[in-house]
Protein backbone atom coordinates (compact mmCIF):
# COMPACT_ATOMS: atom_id res chain seq x y z
CA UNK A 1 0.00 0.00 0.00
CA UNK A 2 1.15 3.46 -1.10
CA UNK A 3 0.99 4.84 2.42
CA UNK A 4 2.83 2.14 3.62
CA UNK A 5 6.60 3.75 2.32
CA UNK A 6 5.66 7.11 3.66
CA UNK A 7 8.04 7.55 7.21
CA UNK A 8 5.13 7.87 10.30
CA UNK A 9 5.54 11.23 11.45
CA UNK A 10 5.51 12.70 7.29
CA UNK A 11 2.10 10.74 7.30
CA UNK A 12 0.73 11.64 10.19
CA UNK A 13 1.22 15.45 9.31
CA UNK A 14 -0.46 14.62 5.88
CA UNK A 15 -3.21 12.59 8.07
CA UNK A 16 -3.66 15.82 10.54
CA UNK A 17 -4.08 18.18 7.73
CA UNK A 18 -5.92 16.25 5.76
CA UNK A 19 -8.43 15.53 8.53
CA UNK A 20 -8.60 19.76 9.30
CA UNK A 21 -9.61 20.59 6.00
CA UNK A 22 -12.32 18.00 5.78
CA UNK A 23 -13.72 19.78 8.67
CA UNK A 24 -12.93 23.05 6.91
CA UNK A 25 -15.63 21.86 4.39
CA UNK A 26 -18.59 21.10 7.02
CA UNK A 27 -21.62 23.36 5.93
CA UNK A 28 -22.50 26.00 8.58
CA UNK A 29 -19.25 25.26 10.52
CA UNK A 30 -16.67 24.84 8.04
CA UNK A 31 -15.57 28.83 8.01
CA UNK A 32 -15.65 28.92 11.30
CA UNK A 33 -13.65 26.35 12.02
CA UNK A 34 -10.79 27.56 9.23
CA UNK A 35 -11.15 31.19 10.91
CA UNK A 36 -10.81 29.97 14.29
CA UNK A 37 -7.40 27.94 13.35
CA UNK A 38 -5.93 30.18 11.22
CA UNK A 39 -3.25 33.26 12.18
CA UNK A 40 -4.81 36.44 12.88
CA UNK A 41 -2.50 39.45 13.40
CA UNK A 42 -1.76 38.87 17.50
CA UNK A 43 -3.56 43.10 18.29
CA UNK A 44 -6.66 41.42 16.21
CA UNK A 45 -9.55 40.46 18.39
CA UNK A 46 -9.70 36.91 16.20
CA UNK A 47 -5.76 36.22 17.65
CA UNK A 48 -5.35 32.74 20.06
CA UNK A 49 -1.85 31.56 21.09
CA UNK A 50 -2.66 28.23 19.95
CA UNK A 51 -2.91 29.62 16.33
CA UNK A 52 0.64 29.98 16.14
CA UNK A 53 0.42 26.36 15.90
CA UNK A 54 -2.72 25.63 14.19
CA UNK A 55 -2.60 27.35 11.08
CA UNK A 56 0.27 25.26 9.73
CA UNK A 57 -2.53 22.46 10.00
CA UNK A 58 -5.19 24.69 8.12
CA UNK A 59 -5.30 25.10 4.16
CA UNK A 60 -7.61 27.00 2.40
CA UNK A 61 -8.42 25.14 -0.47
CA UNK A 62 -7.80 21.47 -2.05
CA UNK A 63 -5.12 22.51 -4.42
CA UNK A 64 -3.05 24.54 -1.70
CA UNK A 65 -3.54 21.53 0.59
CA UNK A 66 -2.73 18.91 -2.40
CA UNK A 67 0.56 21.26 -3.31
CA UNK A 68 2.27 21.01 0.50
CA UNK A 69 1.34 17.51 1.07
CA UNK A 70 3.17 16.44 -2.35
CA UNK A 71 6.37 18.17 -1.10
CA UNK A 72 6.07 17.24 2.28
CA UNK A 73 5.48 13.63 1.43
CA UNK A 74 8.64 13.84 -1.13
CA UNK A 75 10.67 16.17 0.98
CA UNK A 76 9.70 15.62 4.58
CA UNK A 77 9.66 11.58 3.59
CA UNK A 78 13.26 11.70 2.98
CA UNK A 79 14.15 14.06 5.71
CA UNK A 80 12.71 11.92 8.41
CA UNK A 81 14.22 9.37 7.16
CA UNK A 82 17.82 10.83 7.12
CA UNK A 83 17.06 12.42 10.62
CA UNK A 84 14.64 10.05 12.44
CA UNK A 85 11.13 11.00 13.32
CA UNK A 86 11.69 13.03 16.84
CA UNK A 87 14.52 15.45 14.66
CA UNK A 88 12.13 15.84 11.80
CA UNK A 89 8.73 16.77 13.34
CA UNK A 90 10.57 19.64 15.68
CA UNK A 91 12.28 20.75 12.15
CA UNK A 92 8.43 20.75 11.42
CA UNK A 93 7.40 22.82 14.35
CA UNK A 94 10.29 25.15 14.62
CA UNK A 95 10.11 26.10 10.76
CA UNK A 96 6.46 26.88 11.06
CA UNK A 97 6.04 28.52 14.57
CA UNK A 98 9.30 30.92 13.10
CA UNK A 99 7.75 31.77 9.86
CA UNK A 100 4.73 32.68 12.29
CA UNK A 101 6.46 34.77 14.83
CA UNK A 102 8.41 36.51 11.51
CA UNK A 103 5.15 37.78 10.05
CA UNK A 104 4.17 38.64 13.22
CA UNK A 105 6.88 40.85 13.31
CA UNK A 106 6.06 42.46 9.55
CA UNK A 107 2.41 42.67 10.32
CA UNK A 108 3.74 44.50 13.27
CA UNK A 109 5.74 47.23 11.02
CA UNK A 110 3.30 47.39 8.28
CA UNK A 111 1.40 48.33 10.79
CA UNK A 112 3.07 51.21 12.32
CA UNK A 113 3.51 52.17 8.57
CA UNK A 114 -0.06 52.15 8.07
CA UNK A 115 -0.89 54.28 11.50
CA UNK A 116 1.60 57.20 10.39
CA UNK A 117 0.45 57.68 7.20
CA UNK A 118 -3.48 57.11 8.48
CA UNK A 119 -3.57 54.51 5.54
CA UNK A 120 -5.65 52.04 7.58
CA UNK A 121 -4.34 49.18 9.47
CA UNK A 122 -5.63 46.01 6.91
CA UNK A 123 -3.32 43.27 8.38
CA UNK A 124 -6.08 43.45 11.54
CA UNK A 125 -8.03 41.53 9.42
CA UNK A 126 -5.70 39.11 8.11
CA UNK A 127 -5.68 35.29 8.11
CA UNK A 128 -2.95 33.09 7.53
CA UNK A 129 -3.13 29.47 6.87
CA UNK A 130 -1.18 26.84 5.75
CA UNK A 131 1.85 24.25 6.08
CA UNK A 132 3.44 26.14 3.21
CA UNK A 133 6.50 28.27 5.85
CA UNK A 134 7.47 24.60 7.17
CA UNK A 135 7.77 23.52 3.66
CA UNK A 136 10.16 26.28 2.68
CA UNK A 137 11.94 24.97 5.49
CA UNK A 138 12.02 21.57 4.14
CA UNK A 139 12.67 22.42 0.99
CA UNK A 140 15.78 24.83 1.92
CA UNK A 141 17.47 21.89 3.98
CA UNK A 142 17.19 19.44 0.98
CA UNK A 143 19.21 22.19 -1.09
CA UNK A 144 22.06 22.21 1.44
CA UNK A 145 21.64 18.20 2.31
CA UNK A 146 20.71 16.55 -1.38
CA UNK A 147 20.96 19.57 -4.09
CA UNK A 148 21.52 17.09 -6.78
CA UNK A 149 18.37 15.04 -6.30
CA UNK A 150 15.32 15.32 -8.97
CA UNK A 151 12.00 16.52 -8.82
CA UNK A 152 9.33 16.69 -11.30
CA UNK A 153 7.00 19.73 -11.70
CA UNK A 154 3.16 19.01 -11.89
CA UNK A 155 2.43 19.46 -15.06
CA UNK A 156 6.09 19.04 -16.44
CA UNK A 157 7.43 15.82 -16.87
CA UNK A 158 11.00 16.87 -16.61
CA UNK A 159 13.30 16.22 -13.34
CA UNK A 160 14.42 19.36 -12.14
CA UNK A 161 17.46 19.12 -10.05
CA UNK A 162 16.60 20.75 -5.83
CA UNK A 163 20.27 22.74 -6.52
CA UNK A 164 18.25 24.44 -9.47
CA UNK A 165 14.64 24.63 -8.16
CA UNK A 166 14.80 26.29 -4.68
CA UNK A 167 16.79 29.30 -5.81
CA UNK A 168 14.55 29.95 -8.72
CA UNK A 169 11.17 29.35 -6.68
CA UNK A 170 12.84 31.99 -4.14
CA UNK A 171 13.10 34.65 -6.49
CA UNK A 172 9.31 33.89 -8.06
CA UNK A 173 8.72 34.36 -4.25
CA UNK A 174 10.52 37.57 -3.15
CA UNK A 175 9.24 38.94 -6.93
CA UNK A 176 5.47 38.04 -6.26
CA UNK A 177 6.17 39.70 -2.52
CA UNK A 178 7.35 43.23 -3.94
CA UNK A 179 4.89 42.94 -6.89
CA UNK A 180 1.98 43.33 -4.59
CA UNK A 181 -0.52 41.80 -6.83
CA UNK A 182 -4.29 42.73 -6.20
CA UNK A 183 -5.62 39.18 -7.47
CA UNK A 184 -2.43 37.45 -5.37
CA UNK A 185 -3.77 36.66 -1.77
CA UNK A 186 -0.75 34.10 -1.02
CA UNK A 187 1.55 34.91 1.85
CA UNK A 188 4.95 35.17 -0.49
CA UNK A 189 6.52 36.82 3.01
CA UNK A 190 4.83 33.38 5.07
CA UNK A 191 6.94 31.33 2.41
CA UNK A 192 10.38 33.36 2.45
CA UNK A 193 10.41 33.62 6.54
CA UNK A 194 9.82 29.50 6.26
CA UNK A 195 12.89 29.35 4.48
CA UNK A 196 14.83 31.78 6.06
CA UNK A 197 14.05 29.59 9.50
CA UNK A 198 14.87 26.35 7.46
CA UNK A 199 18.18 28.36 6.60
CA UNK A 200 18.74 29.26 9.76
CA UNK A 201 18.30 26.08 11.37
CA UNK A 202 20.37 24.32 9.39
CA UNK A 203 23.07 26.66 9.40
CA UNK A 204 23.56 27.14 12.73
CA UNK A 205 23.78 22.87 13.13
CA UNK A 206 20.92 22.51 14.85
CA UNK A 207 19.86 19.77 12.19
Amino acid sequence: MFLNFIPDVTKKIAMLCGLVFVFTLLPGSGEVVKNYLALHFYKSEGFFPFQIITHFFTHGSLLHLLFNMLVLIGFGGFLERLWGPKKFFLFYLLTGIGSAIVMQLLMLYEQSQWISTAAGQPYLYNRLVGASGAIFGMMVAMYFIAPEKKMTLFPIPIPVSIKHFVPFLIIVELLLANANFAFDNVSHYGHLSGALIGFILYKTNKF
